[in-house]
């Protein structure tokens, strides 16, 4: 935009000014050039739409981002009452049960966390937060993402055990160490980050980690637990359709087969969800060329995975369907 400063209205004006060519390359100085045309003298400027406004892609994404999760919380918290109520129904006991608990305890941290970061810190582009608070808000985002890709990872490790190993699956205090691996390791890298990072570990704009702190101290750390969920995912999908096929041969009717099969793919995408795999949608973001069409897939599979996780261990079961109905 050609404009002016206009002092009566004490802001810029672009009365009596136009936009002659936009910009445009120079072959001699090889830079970027504007070309204004005003009927008047004054101080000029060639302003960069001081008044944007915002994408209606981003305001969407924001409400579907709020909507999410919290949807995501109420979600958690009747899976985990149910998981921790229910004395009968022994969900606490069984490791699988105290993996999947921990899982939902950390990603409801998280999801509070984010939406009292996003809730505080609310104007793009402005940093509404104080410093301390918002590297305090930062960390803790930061520290929860980690743990509950760490406890997935876990969840990973042990669906590996059970499904593809089998024999000799025992771990002497498997949970104790588990317990160490997705909450301490995680702690450990926020500190080295932010000590390391310093006065770079949160924007100055935003309650959320600088490029560098992001890479080094929460892409990386995600990639490796990922890679090896992806892995463990590829393997336990392969156990799960030659276990159907052997089945459905066994029985030799094609309608049981294929109902195996059905149950297969249901429990490969509760695997899939489990292990954190749509976390994968968020390294596209970094690729110019898929970043439209990843964000709204990874703003939904992300905010709404906590009632995702709701619908496939709590109301897809009929036991804890049927102790529901008890219970109201």
């Amino acid at each position: 935009m050609c404009s002016f400063w206009d002092e009566e209205k004490e802001d810029w004006s672009q009365d009596g000014c136009v936009l002659v060519s936009g910009i445009t390359s120079s072959d001699e100085r090889h830079e970027e050039s504007v070309r204004c045309s005003c009927d008047h003298l004054t101080s000029f400027a060639v302003i960069m739409d001081i008044h944007r406004q915002e994408d209606s892609f981003i305001k969407a994404y924001n409400i579907l981002t709020y909507i999410g999760c919290c949807i995501s919380i109420f979600s958690l918290l009747v899976t985990l009452a149910t998981y921790l109520w229910n004395k009968d129904l022994d969900l606490r006991t069984k490791q699988t049960s105290q993996i999947f608990i921990c899982l939902c305890l950390t990603l409801l941290c998280l999801y509070t966390t984010f939406v009292v970061m996003i809730s505080l810190d609310s104007i793009r582009d402005y940093r509404e937060v104080r410093a301390g608070p918002c590297g305090l808000l930062t960390a803790l985002v930061h520290y929860f993402v980690l743990s509950s890709i760490a406890w997935m990872g876990v969840e990973g490790f042990n669906t590996y055990l059970m499904i593809v190993k089998i024999f000799n699956t025992y771990i002497q205090n498997f949970m104790i160490k588990a317990f160490f691996a997705a909450w301490g390791i995680p702690a450990l890298i926020v500190v080295l980050t932010g000590a390391i990072a310093r006065d770079s570990y949160a924007h100055d704009d935003l309650c959320f980690l600088q490029s560098w702190a992001q890479v080094g101290g929460l892409l990386v750390p995600m990639a490796i637990i990922l890679l090896i969920n992806i892995v463990i995912f590829i393997l336990v999908v392969r156990q799960l359709i030659r276990s159907a096929n052997i089945a459905g041969r066994m029985k030799g009717e094609a309608k049981v087969e294929r109902q195996e099969a059905i149950e297969r793919v249901q429990n490969a995408i509760c695997i899939l969800l489990l292990l954190g795999l749509t976390w994968v949608t968020g390294y596209l973001l970094l690729i110019p060329l898929f970043s439209q069409v990843a964000q709204p897939i990874f703003v939904v599979l992300n905010s709404f995975q906590g009632f995702f996780i709701f619908l496939l261990y709590c109301v897809r079961k009929p036991h804890i369907r049927k102790k529901w109905g008890l219970t109201c």
